[in-house]
């Protein structure tokens, strides 16, 4: 690529500047959203602290767009200055190389990259970042052009946890706990609460969930489960994902309508399930990468999964989901 770059200035005449080298940027890669390539990503040359910059840096600075192909580089940034005269490397420090394709001096322009798609927190390549990708190119047949690959994953509002999203295991065996249950959608007869849990986690509550079975019980049914899993010895972690479920389904307004508020739960359309929690170093024991966030929803999903899988680490979710517990407790 910046044999190409160099043979569309050889000829220009340029005029001497500070270190007459010859700045410029020209960065690739591969720029995702969520894993996805994704075109209208916006890339922005963001100058260091303390760098020269030749006479023709543009305002705005050098950007451009991501486009949207099945594989392969995504998106192109290039700035090269109309000043210099490459006859002379760039200072000491500097990321300078003599171009193999007419022996000009080059220096990379200290910048940071920065990568923006709309609702979604940008993503920052810091400078020293991209110093050191400009530098392990130094040594290839066409040097100085850093590939750097990004994702950009995470909204621009994280929806976290907060006081009123959960109630403990405590709570669902007390006598509120119980009989806010009860009263679910109609009273002690209805089975939807029940339905609902078997339906979406099937290796916890439905089917395949053995003794724990709640497919087409009543909501006494799933009080008296709640009250047997807060009882038993050693683990609690099927007490503690059972309560987070509940928590789930109690502060959804489309699955149990407002009233459970007076229980002094936070309901909303989406309730509990889409808040964020992050499993810190609990992630590889439970089958997910450590130190990554995951929705409320997803985690419970992911219990019945290693559940279905035969690697449910009681110890591991026990400890998840009672940080899910504490960080929302009403």
């Amino acid at each position: 690529m910046k044999s190409y770059l160099i043979a569309a200035i050889a000829c220009a005449l340029f005029t001497s500047i500070a270190n007459a080298d010859i700045p410029y940027v020209d960065v690739t890669g591969h720029v995702t959203v969520n894993g996805v390539a994704t075109a209208g990503v916006t890339v922005e040359a963001i100058a260091c602290d303390g760098t020269t910059l030749p006479a023709d840096w543009p305002t705005p600075a050098p950007n451009t767009t991501s486009t949207a192909p099945a594989s392969g580089a995504n998106y192109l940034l290039v700035f090269v200055t109309q000043f210099g005269n490459g006859a002379t490397p760039g200072p000491g420090g500097s990321v300078t190389f003599a171009s193999p394709a007419n022996g000009a001096w080059y220096t990379a322009i200290d910048i940071q990259l920065k990568f923006s798609y709309p609702d979604y927190q940008p993503v920052i390549l810091t400078c020293d970042q991209v110093r050191a990708a400009y530098v392990a190119t130094l040594g290839n047949p066409e040097p100085g052009v850093p590939v750097l690959d990004v994702d950009i994953n995470v909204p621009d509002y994280v929806p976290l946890l907060v006081p009123g999203d959960t109630a403990d295991k405590g709570f669902w065996a007390n006598k509120n706990g119980q009989a806010l249950i009860k009263s679910l959608n109609g009273g002690s007869a209805s089975t939807q609460l029940a339905n609902w849990l078997a339906e979406n986690f099937p290796y916890l509550y439905g089917s395949h969930a053995g003794l724990n079975n709640l497919i087409g019980r009543a909501n006494l049914a799933v009080a008296s489960l709640a009250l047997k899993l807060a009882s038993l010895k050693g683990s609690k972690s099927d007490a503690h994902i059972l309560a987070t479920a509940l928590s789930v389904y109690v502060t959804d307004s489309d699955l149990a309508g407002t009233a459970t508020g007076k229980y002094g739960f936070n309901v909303s359309a989406t309730g509990t399930a889409a808040k964020i929690y992050n499993v810190n170093t609990d992630g590889a024991a439970i089958g997910l990468a450590n130190n990554t966030s995951h929705s409320v929803l997803a985690l419970l999903q992911q219990a019945n999964l290693q559940k279905q899988l035969g690697t449910f680490n009681a110890w591991t979710f026990n400890a998840v989901f009672t940080g899910i517990q504490e960080a929302g407790d009403k």
